[in-house]
């Protein structure tokens, strides 16, 4: 009875693992659903700052050559004030012309960057409220790695633990290469011939030791790597 009831106890302690690894997918799947929709707005950011620059520029192009003709014109009003005179009619009418045609053109602009500064300003929004939902994958994450099956963790830690011995196993023989150094240092300092030959052979012995445990290192990372990765896949 008692096997029975332990069975069912395991069998719901499963049940709800797996619900709360769903649960947390679904809440990473959003997530990336939203950082995605939040690095297309900040497309749509940019599309509207070079349509500023657009129409920037071919408010420039526009205004130029009114600029210049009225620059001319002012130039002609001065020196016909000077010789005691008053600028023509149709000069007149022409500057009031000029005039009119630079307030549409800079009433275009206006317009153009009112415009895209509302809707960047909607855009801002829309991004920060998307990245605000995309900040919980990596807890997230690490709780899949917190639910992941018993086995998985076996191995996660089995494999943690050779990464420190491997690490141990570094640092002593970087340790060994650095103390056989010294004392060749001395040694070629004393002209103490008879132990150089040792210590270069030690040193050789323990460089190389420093190689393999390099690589044991990078093995046993790149398999920590691997277990998380299939903890939070599973």
């Amino acid at each position: 009875m008692s096997e029975a009831i332990d069975q069912e106890d395991k069998a719901e302690a499963e049940r709800s693992r797996l619900s709360q690894r769903h649960a947390l997918k679904r809440r990473i799947a959003e997530a990336d659903v939203a950082s995605a929709r939040a690095k297309e707005l900040r497309g749509i950011i940019a599309t509207l700052d070079a349509d500023d620059e657009r129409a920037t520029e071919e408010h420039q192009a526009a205004t130029a050559p009114i600029q210049a003709e009225l620059t001319s014109l002012d130039e002609k009003h001065i020196e016909q004030l000077l010789a005691g005179k008053q600028l023509s009619g149709a000069d007149a009418d022409r500057r009031g012309v000029l005039l009119r045609q630079l307030q549409e053109v800079n009433g275009s602009l206006e317009d153009v960057i009112a415009s895209n500064k509302r809707s960047r300003k909607k855009v801002r929004m829309q991004v920060f409220e998307s990245e605000e939902q995309s900040t919980s994958r990596p807890a997230d994450r690490e709780n899949l790695v917190r639910l992941a099956s018993s086995k998985l963790q076996l191995q996660s830690f089995a494999a943690k633990q050779d990464l420190q011995w491997a690490h141990a196993r570094l640092k002593s023989a970087k340790a060994s290469v650095e103390k056989n150094q010294g004392f060749l240092s001395t040694a070629e300092r004393t002209n103490d011939y008879g132990n150089k030959q040792v210590y270069r052979d030690r040193i050789a012995r323990w460089e190389f030791e420093m190689s393999e445990a390099k690589n044991a290192v990078a093995q046993c990372e790149q398999l920590v790597d691997e277990l998380r990765a299939k903890m939070i896949a599973e």
